[in-house]
């Protein structure tokens, strides 16, 4: 008598079937990261360069066609230094690309990439980011995946830093 689950056939179809599920299952999804940052509407960054310091003033002003992603280090402990502020990295987004990826020097400085400190005894000061990668996704009309990927700088150069958070307009 044939039995059906004894079918070399049948045994041989059950285990590539169950081979291409955990294949499926196992290929690389969007997951949404935890953090979360803030993402000014309207705005643009405005940053003003004196000839004698490496350091710049910056604002962020109204803009009728860009944001401003803002990411900024919260968690560090100021115990230390209560009028350092905490350091962030912003940069202009424009709110109609789905995607966007800014690699070179150029590109970062067409976004006016910036890093710096909210605060310190000098008041708030920033300097252009000229290296690193920073990559975005539009998720909903007001959030995007953004990832940022910063070298190690000459003055840390073991501490470069990948940042990937969920950017929200405030």
């Amino acid at each position: 008598m044939n039995n059906f689950a004894n079918n070399k056939g049948f045994k041989l179809s059950f285990f590539v079937l169950l081979a291409a599920l955990i294949v499926a299952g196992c290929k690389e999804k969007d997951i949404w990261p935890k953090e979360s940052y803030e993402m000014l509407n309207k705005r643009s960054i405005k940053l003003v360069t004196y000839s004698n310091s490496s350091l710049s003033q910056f604002s962020f002003e109204e803009s009728a066609n860009r944001h401003v992603a803002v990411y900024t280090n919260q968690f560090m402990d100021l115990s230390q230094c209560n009028d350092c502020g905490s350091p962030f990295i912003a940069f202009e987004v424009n709110p109609f690309l789905s995607e966007f990826n800014y690699t070179s020097r150029e590109e970062l400085e067409s976004v006016k990439a910036i890093k710096g400190q909210t605060s310190s005894f000098f008041g708030p000061y920033a300097s252009p980011l000229r290296s690193g990668s920073i990559s975005g996704k539009k998720t909903t009309d007001y959030s995007w995946i953004i990832t940022i990927d910063l070298p190690a700088d000459s003055t840390k150069p073991n501490e470069s830093r990948k940042i990937k958070g969920v950017f929200t307009l405030k």
